[in-house]
């Protein structure tokens, strides 16, 4: 399952403005060591549920940060060949 991410402001159709971030057999591997070592914490429902909340913000803000700084990057590169 992806995150979609929409592009900074645009003039372009929203449709056309988002991308779907991929995720690798390694990401999903990883993801499933990290669940099965939280399930074995004596958390309680709610912490645990805290837990995984900040873990899920936490990666979506990286994402969304690596993403904008790639597309800057991008924008940077293309103009400095214009």
């Amino acid at each position: 399952m992806g995150k979609t991410i929409n592009f900074p402001s645009t003039n372009i159709a929203e449709e056309e403005a988002t991308i779907e971030t991929q995720r690798s057999e390694k990401f999903h591997a990883s993801t499933r060591i990290i669940s099965d070592f939280i399930c074995n914490l004596s958390l309680s429902v709610d912490d645990n549920n805290h837990l995984i909340a900040l873990l899920v913000e936490q990666l979506q803000e990286a994402e969304r940060t690596a993403f904008l700084q790639g597309f800057d990057m991008g924008c940077k590169t293309t103009k400095a060949y214009l």
